[in-house]
């Protein structure tokens, strides 16, 4: 019993984590300028968002101990949390030519 809720907790958890960045991929994959490096423009916002998971703590912690306390963090979070809000709801699908569709 005590086994299966832990799969199907961690399945719950895969879903949570990888729903959301499959569709920043696809989203990604859409708005790259052209089809012959997609590879390379996908590793470059491979790249940006694990730079974003390496300074997060280190930002953080200094925050943290600029202050005394969190506060700081959680008003730069939500900040931040805006701002992306803000850059993803301006992007705009690339059109196609009238000729291609």
């Amino acid at each position: 019993m005590v086994q299966s809720g832990l799969v199907l907790g961690a399945g719950g958890l895969a879903a949570i984590v990888a729903g959301p960045l499959a569709g920043g991929l696809a989203l990604a994959t859409d708005l790259l300028p052209g089809q012959d490096a997609n590879a390379q423009d996908l590793g470059i916002v491979n790249v940006s968002a694990n730079l974003g998971q390496l300074l997060g703590p280190v930002v953080g912690a200094g925050l943290i101990a600029a202050v005394g306390g969190f506060w700081l963090l959680f008003v730069a979070a939500a900040v931040f949390s805006v701002l992306g809000a803000a850059l993803t709801a301006i992007v705009r699908a690339p059109t196609l030519p009238s000729s291609s569709r």
